[in-house]
């Protein structure tokens, strides 16, 4: 690398100076034209538009949010309303769901009584789906048998 002469440090100086003022003055133009262009915009009628719509949306929000408050007051009335019938028949309710238990308490111990009757009375019918897996009590084998030897009897004949 090599190094910068005298001259070429000088020469490179007096364009930076160059550079630097033309660069703040070019910037005190931007900045002055970019105030007039925000006044111009904020005076306008664009502006004037955009300030009464605003205004016309947060006039709406506020009737919207106003009409949502009450709602909800109703709501949390009803909700009131609500808890305080539901405690109104608490006690009733918990006295005929204890009666109810104990009714179908009742009736159930009634039907498996009535079942177990049932069993008792045809054991060879539990759990027998057809008649090839039946356990054929004696007094159906004896009548079997008499049907199957009247069938030999009457063809004999």
């Amino acid at each position: 690398m090599t190094r910068l002469t005298a001259a070429q440090k000088a020469a490179n100086k007096a364009a930076r100076l160059v550079r630097d003022r033309e660069f703040s003055a070019r910037r005190k133009k931007y900045r002055a034209e970019r105030v007039a262009a925000e006044m111009s915009a904020d005076g306008s009628a664009f502006a004037i538009e955009a300030e009464v719509a605003a205004h016309a949306l947060d006039a709406e929000l506020a009737r919207r949010d106003e009409d949502v408050r009450q709602i909800e007051k109703q709501i949390a009335a009803l909700k009131a309303k609500t808890e305080a019938v539901k405690s109104q028949y608490r006690d009733s309710i918990e006295i005929k769901n204890e009666a109810r238990r104990a009714a179908f308490e009742r009736y159930s111990m009634h039907k498996q009584a009535l079942l177990a009757q049932v069993k008792a009375r045809f054991p060879d019918m539990e759990g027998c789906y057809s008649a090839s897996g039946w356990q054929i009590p004696a007094d159906v084998r004896a009548n079997m048998e008499i049907a199957a030897a009247n069938s030999l009897k009457d063809e004999a004949e």
